[in-house]
């Protein structure tokens, strides 16, 4: 219930809707989603890419991007956002980088200042495969340990069998899973998003103070 603050690109060029793609990077508490927009002398929808601070309630960053996004999918380890979308000037589908954020926060006199900075600079990783129908794009999902990315599309049809795309964004490139993948009767797919394996280090205990007592 409690309102978001935001200025700048998600008032003043944003449309009123919201396209309903979102992702969460866990350990830095910060939502990312989507706001459809125009660019100036075009008709095109594109996309303002938002980075939300869910502890602080209020918008990090709100880039245009010159892209219509169809998927968003963040790597909670590394911190590096990627999607899926077409370019606005030659409708070609391919695979962005699209974020990379850090963790600032600093306590300085046992006084927290909490501050996550995120850098939106988008680059292409290559084209998406030719047989890939961007109309059924269905469901993504991340390993944040390999640094791969799955989403389910369809070839020609709504009612076809659903298939699979892997995509490797440390290597740039992909693998189109076996038709056989998925059941022949399937109509419509959902990948489940896993959460980062985390392992934590716990610091060695350090020694205070020593007191003796009178007897020594």
């Amino acid at each position: 219930e409690d309102e978001i603050v935001a200025s700048g690109d998600l008032v003043r060029d944003g449309m009123a809707s919201a396209e309903g793609l979102g992702t969460v990077d866990i350990l830095f508490g910060t939502y990312y989603t989507v706001v459809p927009a125009t660019i100036e002398g075009s008709t095109q929808v594109v996309h303002i890419i938002l980075a939300i601070d869910i502890d602080m309630r209020r918008v990090i960053t709100s880039v245009r991007l010159p892209v219509t996004l169809v998927n968003i999918q963040i790597n909670s380890l590394n911190h590096e956002l990627y999607g899926a979308g077409a370019d606005y000037l030659s409708g070609q589908y391919a695979y962005y980088h699209i974020c990379t954020s850090e963790n600032l926060t600093q306590t300085v006199n046992n006084v927290t200042t909490r501050q996550i900075l995120v850098d939106c600079t988008l680059t292409e990783l290559g084209e998406l495969p030719a047989e890939v129908n961007h109309l059924y794009f269905q469901s993504a999902a991340i390993d944040h340990q390999t640094n791969y990315a799955w989403f389910t599309y369809k070839e020609a049809s709504a009612t076809g069998r659903p298939r699979i795309l892997e995509y490797h964004q440390t290597s740039r490139d992909y693998v189109v899973w076996p038709q056989e993948s998925l059941p022949e009767n399937a109509v419509f797919s959902s990948l489940i998003q896993t959460a980062p394996r985390i392992i934590f280090t716990l610091f060695p205990p350090r020694l205070l103070y020593a007191r003796f007592n009178t007897a020594g």
